[in-house]
C-alpha cells in the first residue's frame, strides 16, 4: 500500500516464491513471533520486518560463517576479503583487487555495496551460488 506495508498472507507467498522449500507455516510463524515480540499484533508488515523475516529464513547458515569467518566479522566483505576468500577456499592464484572488485559489482544487489566495493551476505550467497563459482568441472555437466 502507500504506507509501505503488505498483508501477512501476501508476505508469507512472496517469499515462498523466492524460497519454495519453505513451509507457509513456517513462514507465518515467523511474521507472528516477530510481531508478537513488538508487542505489535498485526495482518499487516512493513518493508523492515519482511526483511527481518526473510533473512532469518533464507540466509544459508554456511554462508553467513564463510562470510563472517573471512570479514572480521563485518556484515559484508570488502575487496581485501574477497581476495583471500577466492585464494584461500577457492584456490585462485594472483588474485588482484579489480577482479575483487568485478565479483562485486557483478553479485551485490545493493548499490551502496556496490559503491563501496561491499559483498553483502546476499551478494556472497549470489556469487557462490552462481555458475562462476560452480565447484564441479563445466565439462562434466
Amino acid at each position: 500500500d502507500h504506507m509501505g506495508r503488505i498483508s501477512l498472507d501476501t508476505a508469507v507467498q512472496f517469499i515462498k516464491k523466492l524460497n519454495p522449500g519453505l513451509k507457509t507455516n513456517k513462514i507465518e510463524l515467523k511474521f507472528k513471533e516477530l510481531q508478537r515480540s513488538k508487542d505489535k499484533p498485526d495482518t499487516e508488515i512493513t518493508k523492515i520486518e519482511f526483511i527481518e523475516v526473510f533473512h532469518e529464513l533464507c540466509t544459508r547458515p554456511e554462508i553467513y560463517f564463510l562470510l563472517v569467518q573471512f570479514s572480521s566479522n563485518k556484515e559484508f566483505l570488502d575487496t581485501k576479503d574477497l581476495m583471500m576468500f577466492l585464494e584461500a577456499e577457492q584456490g585462485m592464484a594472483h588474485v588482484t583487487e579489480k577482479i575483487s572488485l568485478d565479483i562485486i559489482h557483478k553479485y551485490e544487489p545493493s548499490k551502496e555495496g556496490q559503491e563501496r566495493g561491499w559483498l553483502s551476505i546476499d551478494g556472497f550467497t549470489n556469487y557462490l551460488t552462481s555458475p562462476e563459482c560452480h565447484i564441479f568441472d563445466p565439462e562434466h555437466k
